[in-house]
């Protein structure tokens, strides 16, 4: 979900722009902006095995670009989000699930995703 992915960047603003417009997580016990951020910095703080994760990031990667080539663009987002869960700092998989979004018409999304990877690659 996007208001988790922009939890998990740290992403207040985002997260208080995609409150209302999102359907409380069942998971996620405190449906408030703060229970959201709570949730996604306490998943964030248990230990990973980076090398699995890249591996998994890798493959997430290319099955989204595998989906955009079919035109499957809700397939590929998915993908793209999921790898954005194991790397929030890659600012390649916000610029191609931007372009997802864009391709569904899901404006405000791509806006959000494009505004993030130029805050992450700002060159």
């Amino acid at each position: 979900m996007p208001i988790q992915i922009a939890a998990s960047c740290g992403r207040r603003k985002h997260v208080e722009l995609l409150f209302p417009l999102t359907s409380p997580i069942r998971t996620i016990s405190n449906w408030t902006v703060d229970g959201i951020l709570a949730n996604a910095k306490s998943k964030h703080s248990k230990p990973r095995d980076e090398e699995d994760d890249g591996n998994t990031k890798i493959q997430l990667k290319l099955c989204g670009e595998e989906a955009v080539k079919r035109k499957d663009y809700r397939g590929a987002s998915m993908f793209y989000t999921e790898a954005i869960e194991l790397d929030p700092t890659d600012a390649t998989l916000y610029s191609n699930r931007s372009l997802c979004h864009m391709q569904m018409t899901e404006v405000d999304m791509a806006l959000l995703d494009a505004n993030t990877c130029i805050e992450l690659r700002p060159e």
